[in-house]
């Protein structure tokens, strides 16, 4: 490795600290000179040209006259200098072995308690932390792939470790780079076998000042300061006359630029950022920077001709360009807090102050490229959340107050879940007036609000707290889940509270504050103005002046501002003083995720979700003319707590929606952006929900109590009822009962039904003997002429019918100078038996046998008449639908080739036992 001879030259005069930094160069060259970054493949200069480089720059931003009067005889100085330099990149040369020695804890004896705030461990753990949480930006920038996803690196077997394995461990080093460089400064380079030593024949304390230059380079100098005076009092500045502080200010500017001597006087500058995660590579491909030279009118300057290829690469430029001279600035304000009572030959001082760039004045240059060089970005008008608000929310206030409640409650379930069970959580919402105004106020206890988040997120349409580092690490647990229930997601609320009033005021304490923070603001301010304020309590408060207008308002909103929440913890609270509403707040409330379910719930998993709940009780579910059975009942949609107020029914021909209640910790459901909805408004879960409803009504149809009366006097028509699906006609035979539904008509196509349509003033049936038929009893009504054309049609009948008629009704019906049945009826079909009063005839019904009309004749006689008739032809009550596969892929599984359902419940048992062991869950609710 070469020495600048300046340097050198002045080494030389302490031979043994020559001696010392020859043998370190000799053993740390081999490393540099590999130049084998093998968690850096990407990167290639942080090897020994870079080392040297940054030495010759140093040469160069150094007056001739700071080395002859100040650094002339330091022989120390310079040694610890060259020693830095090496050590200040090495780190970047880190092995696998290495690596897992700092992690393991080899390295903790030298942790310096006033710098390093946790040991290696606790920061690898915390980085995969961090790393878990990923947004897709970081992905992008570490890995070059936003799609990238999280696993924990095996550190102790180097063949195990992936290609993003390496990256992922490379930024954990490329971040504390430089306190690897001071720890191997202290105790050498660690290898598989143990470690290889660094200037070792140097005391320890010199050794310690190499290895923090070689830190101060990645830190702010002046954080090293308390460090120093803790460490070495009154000689902090210039401890064992070593000049550090000038030394570090040497470092850091020298790490910029790297000066080529080959190519002087026109300097070629290689520009480097070890802030960005970017591969070096392509940030050196694109910075095309041409030379670097003095400017002849102020030789403190230096100016720097670039060509940046496109605009980009100008912005870049521009920016790095801005670093470097607050580098130059700061640098020079330290050299002078340090330096400044000396005498002028006594202060050091660098070559230059300032950077010009023929790129400054951006309106010249741009005359000489075809690209505009500015920074062009979509830009967010000031207007855009006035614009919003409307399109959004409809300009209803009840939103307004949604999404402030929303707020609130997810500030207390924070609050709570780093408090615990001492912890309350309290929403208040109140409506008073004062004089002649009106006031909307809403107060939580929640986790309060400190001026970042107010700032940063509170303030900022658009950003959402959840998605934020600072929120993820409290509230994420290892794998990047929420440990919590949290409704917030947009980062739009705040314009939502432009809906109630034009101003709105806040206060809020956050819970690590004594003091709490105010402002007062519009859509229109042009300064917010956030001031302290005495708060006694943590929480938050929100107060907006309203129009009297707004009270009316809020009483026609389509959804009522006080039912937006459904939970009872936090619990929320509703005052008027205005008298403008009445009955407030929610009277059932849905369990919260860690309640005990009481028997009316049903639960369910999805791996995207937390839990789902569901219920069809009547105190959550209500009738909806929408459907056209009336029996059915309707539910809601509720996420987290809060009601999603589109999303009532699955579709027309579907089962009913049941009260739905999910909780989504992570946010998954794809609500749309004014929450009142799903995108494309189809349940994520849809399948999966109509499933466990089908397995309910199964279950609940196997433990109906229900048997044939021996006397069929007794026999009473009997329905099947459950709210996704209204009532259904049960169909009763000796052997058992089925459900009026195709699975069991299919099952029993052959069967003989009975059915009966009795008169209005029916009371019961005589007792006959069923024999191996079903029976169906219609509700009784006197019915006309038309009703007997088509209920009484027994064209309609596929496999044929018989009918049993009172016989001035037949001679009505089938009178041939009226059109009243069917012609092919009337000619086709024929008189079994007939009576005085009574006639039994057939139409394609080939097997007329079962029964006789004496056999029924009695009951006839209440009866406007009796059709026997095949099963197979008995109309499905419970009717197609477009996930009716669901049911009968449900009920194929379950019954399998068992078409009737017995009285007894042993009987059911043995016959359906795998419907009772899968299904148990659900038929315990109704066999208990």
């Amino acid at each position: 490795m070469i020495i600048p001879s300046e340097f050198k030259k002045i080494l030389e005069k302490n031979q043994k600290l020559n001696g010392i930094v020859d043998y370190t160069l000799s053993q740390f060259g081999t490393i540099l000179r590999e130049n084998n970054l093998y968690f850096f493949e990407e990167y290639t200069d942080h090897g020994i040209q870079h080392v040297e480089s940054v030495l010759e720059s140093t040469v160069r931003i150094t007056p001739a006259e700071t080395i002859d009067s100040f650094l002339k005889e330091d022989s120390s100085s310079i040694a610890i200098y060259i020693l830095g330099t090496i050590l200040h990149d090495i780190g970047m040369h880190l092995t696998p072995a290495g690596f897992y020695k700092l992690i393991s804890g080899e390295n903790d004896d030298l942790r310096i308690i006033e710098i390093d705030l946790k040991t290696w461990k606790e920061l690898w753990n915390d980085y995969l932390d961090e790393a878990r949480r990923f947004g897709d930006n970081e992905k992008k920038k570490i890995f070059g792939n936003k799609d990238w996803i999280f696993r924990v690196p095996e550190i102790d077997n180097k063949d195990k470790l992936t290609g993003e394995d390496k990256k992922l461990i490379g930024e954990f080093i490329r971040r504390h780079h430089p306190r690897i460089a001071h720890e191997i400064g202290l105790k050498g380079f660690p290898v598989q076998d143990g470690y290889i030593s660094f200037a070792s024949e140097l005391d320890f304390e010199l050794r310690n000042l190499s290895g923090l230059l070689a830190r101060s380079h990645g830190l702010n100098i002046r954080s090293l300061f308390y460090y120093l005076e803790n460490k070495f009092q009154d000689t902090w500045s210039k401890p064992f006359n070593i000049e550090i502080i000038y030394l570090m200010v040497l470092l850091r500017i020298s790490d910029y630029f790297q000066i080529d001597v080959s190519r002087t006087p026109n300097i070629i500058v290689k520009l480097k950022s070890f802030n960005s995660p970017v591969s070096q590579n392509e940030f050196f491909k694109h910075l095309d920077v041409k030379y670097v030279q003095p400017f002849n009118k102020d030789p403190e300057t230096l100016v720097i001709h670039c060509e940046p290829r496109n605009s980009s690469i100008f912005i870049k430029l521009k920016e790095l360009f801005s670093d470097i001279q607050m580098e130059l600035d700061t640098s020079w304000a330290v050299l002078g807090e340090i330096y400044g009572k000396d005498s002028q030959e006594k202060q050091p001082k660098l070559a230059f102050r300032r950077i010009k760039a023929n790129i400054d004045n951006t309106k010249e240059y741009s005359k000489k490229v075809n690209y505009i060089p500015e920074k062009i970005v979509f830009n967010v008008s000031n207007e855009l959340p006035k614009l919003l608000i409307g399109p959004l929310y409809g300009n209803d206030p009840t939103y307004g107050v949604r999404e402030l409640l929303q707020n609130a409650v997810d500030s207390c379930r924070e609050r709570e879940f780093l408090e615990g069970s001492k912890y309350k959580g309290e929403v208040k919402i109140s409506f008073y007036q004062d004089e002649e105004e009106y006031f909307f106020k809403i107060d939580d206890n929640g986790l309060g609000m400190n001026l970042d988040i107010i700032k940063n997120f509170f303030l900022e349409v658009g950003s959402s707290l959840r998605k934020s580092a600072i929120w993820k690490k409290n509230f994420s647990n290892i794998e990047g889940h929420s440990k919590i229930q949290r409704s917030g997601k947009f980062g739009i609320g705040v314009l939502a509270s432009f809906l109630i009033g034009n101003e709105i005021q806040l206060e809020s304490r956050d819970s690590n504050s004594s003091k709490g923070l105010s402002f007062k603001t519009d859509l229109n301010s042009e300064q917010i103005e956030i001031t302290r304020i005495d708060k006694d309590s943590v929480g938050t408060s929100i107060t907006i002046k309203i129009k009297k207008e707004i009270l009316n308002e809020f009483n026609e909103s389509s959804y009522r501002f006080d039912k937006w929440y459904k939970q009872d913890n936090p619990k929320v609270t509703f005052i008027d003083k205005t008298d403008s509403f009445s009955k407030l707040g929610v009277k059932n409330k849905t369990p919260g995720f860690s309640d005990a379910l009481s028997k009316i719930w049903r639960e369910f998993k999805d791996v995207k979700y937390n839990k789902i709940i569901w219920t069809y009780d009547s105190k959550f579910c209500k009738g909806d003319s929408f459907y056209r059975k009336q029996s059915q009942k309707t539910g809601k949609f509720i996420v987290n707590g809060i009601l999603i107020p589109e999303i009532k029914r699955f579709g027309f021909d579907e089962v009913s929606l049941p009260y739905i209640s999910v909780f989504d910790f992570d946010g998954n459901l794809p609500l749309s952006l004014s929450r009142n909805n799903l995108d494309g408004g189809n349940i994520p879960f849809k399948k999966q929900l109509l499933i466990e409803i089908h397995n309910d009504i199964i279950a609940k149809l196997l433990c109906i109590e229900l048997s044939l009366p021996t006397d069929l006097s007794e026999f009473e028509s009997k329905t099947f009822y459950h709210p996704a699906i209204g009532s259904v006609d049960l169909i009763l035979s000796k052997e058992g009962y089925i459900l009026r539904n195709k699975f069991f008509i299919d099952k029993n196509s052959d069967k003989t039904l009975l059915h009966f349509l009795p008169k209005k003033k029916f009371n019961k049936l005589k007792d006959f003997d069923l024999k191996n038929a079903f029976m169906h009893i219609s509700d009784p009504n006197d019915i006309a002429m038309s009703y007997y054309q088509s209920e009484a049609n027994i064209s309609n009948y596929n496999k044929g019918a018989k009918l049993y008629i009172d016989k001035l009704m037949y001679e009505k019906l089938f009178d041939d100078n009226y059109n009243r049945y069917a012609i092919g009826v009337k000619r086709d079909h024929k008189i079994i038996k007939s009576n005085e009063n009574f006639v039994e005839l057939a139409y394609k019904y080939k097997d007329a046998k079962e029964f006789e009309l004496k056999e029924l004749e009695e009951n006839l006689k209440e009866c406007n008449c009796i059709i026997e008739s095949k099963l197979y032809d008995l109309k499905d009550h419970y009717r197609e639908y477009t996930d009716a596969s669901i049911l009968k892929s449900l009920l194929d599984k379950y019954f399998m080739d068992f078409g009737v359902i017995p009285y007894k419940f042993s009987e059911r048992k043995s016959k359906f036992s795998l419907a009772f062991q899968e299904l148990e869950y659900y038929i315990k609710k109704y066999s208990a």
